[in-house]
């Protein structure tokens, strides 16, 4: 006790003069047992002063050296309140430059509890090499095939100090953890999606990148509903709406499940493109694909109005190929309900795009055998039109 006295007023001594590393090391490692370390951990954090990372950086590696996994559970419990005493300067202080030494604590350390406190603290260094370190860990537990509770604690962590950074490089990792295997009493699923907002600047590509590289569907069109309904720019929803209808036409699916992903995936990104008026040429040949390859009714009615509002003359020029040949089926045997009701979409689309080059479609229908208010609709429309 009397020596423990002693270390103190030295200790106050130094931290009085300022609080420079060398004696404040020399005082720490003179330390014989736990209590004597953790009274000068605790004294120095209570005390307020800045202290240089060196010490703290002397003082984990020191703790690593007596084996901090190792002794009596009494002595343990010391070593892990030391632990989270020496991690906690490392947030108090100026920033580490280096992750080095947090990530020997977390490489060589197998509590999960100790572990998930040094990954926290990483969001409080600046190394260059910080964020790549979080993806990868936070990637593995993403993808782990054991999935137990040690694995969640760390996650938890990886996701809290991947945030903090506050990096957009993060989005990715964070939003497949926000999809992941992670229990629900864990909350890291939750953490991860409401972590998304925290990141700073733009998002969008990450976003995209989800939508191009992911290999789970329902990811993607997670992704595309993130940046269509996100604070992002038109001409990055558009991109995206692009790259999603190229994704949902590109896969081929594997069972009844995966239809549907694949079809949803169409039809959100057909919206994207209806509600930013998108009029990109180069675009149509996928909406052609996507009314030819039509899960249902709705995708194929949404592929031809999403013609009318592009307007183009490629896009005309589709519209009238599909309602030629509906209006060669109507004059040899007429048209089910279905078909009637794309030719009259194919009318309103041909009106909306306002070019001339509509008007021979629409011309053709009072000849090929409609009902006298499908021809009303026809004639309706070419009024719209410039000549």
């Amino acid at each position: 006790m009397r020596k423990l006295s002693l270390i103190f007023a030295f200790l106050g001594i130094v931290l009085n003069l300022g609080a420079q590393s060398s004696p404040l090391i020399e005082i720490y490692t003179a330390a014989g047992t736990e209590d004597e370390r953790l009274g000068i951990m605790r004294r120095i954090l209570e005390n307020g002063e800045v202290v240089p990372q060196d010490f703290y950086v002397t003082a984990l590696n020191e703790l690593l050296a007596r084996q901090v996994d190792r002794g009596t559970p009494q002595e343990l419990e010391k070593k892990y309140q030391l632990a989270k005493l020496i991690i906690q300067g490392f947030g108090d202080n100026p920033p580490l430059i280096s992750s080095v030494p947090l990530w020997t604590f977390y490489e060589e350390v197998k509590d999960p509890v100790l572990r998930g406190i040094a990954l926290g603290a990483f969001s409080k260094i600046e190394s260059t090499d910080r964020i790549s370190k979080l993806i990868r860990i936070l990637i593995r537990l993403n993808q782990s095939a054991t999935k137990t509770r040690n694995e969640e604690i760390l996650a938890y962590s990886a996701i809290q100090a991947l945030a903090g950074t506050g990096s957009p490089e993060g989005f990715e990792t964070l939003f497949a953890a926000s999809k992941s295997w992670y229990s629900p009493f864990s909350k890291v699923k939750e953490l991860a999606a409401s972590s998304l907002e925290q990141l700073e600047g733009d998002v969008s590509e990450g976003l995209i990148n989800i939508i191009v590289w992911s290999l789970d569907f329902e990811a993607k069109t997670l992704a595309l509903e993130s940046l269509t309904q996100g604070n992002h720019s038109q001409e990055k929803k558009i991109q995206g709406a692009k790259v999603a209808l190229e994704q949902g036409l590109k896969w081929q699916p594997g069972n009844d499940k995966e239809i549907y992903l694949l079809a949803r995936l169409r039809l959100l990104a057909l919206d994207t493109l209806k509600a930013q008026g998108d009029r990109d040429p180069e675009v149509v040949p996928l909406i052609q694909r996507s009314y030819l390859k039509a899960f249902d009714t709705s995708e194929q009615l949404r592929s031809l109005e999403v013609l009318g509002i592009n307007g183009t003359n490629e896009s005309v020029q589709v519209l009238t190929e599909i309602l030629r040949r509906l209006n060669d089926k109507n004059k040899t045997a007429g048209l089910p309900e279905q078909e009637q009701s794309q030719v009259r979409q194919i009318i309103t689309s041909l009106g909306m795009t306002k070019n001339p080059n509509a008007r021979t479609g629409l011309m053709e229908i009072e000849f090929s055998l409609y009902t006298p208010a499908i021809v009303r609709e026809s004639k309706k429309a070419l009024e719209t039109l410039p000549r």
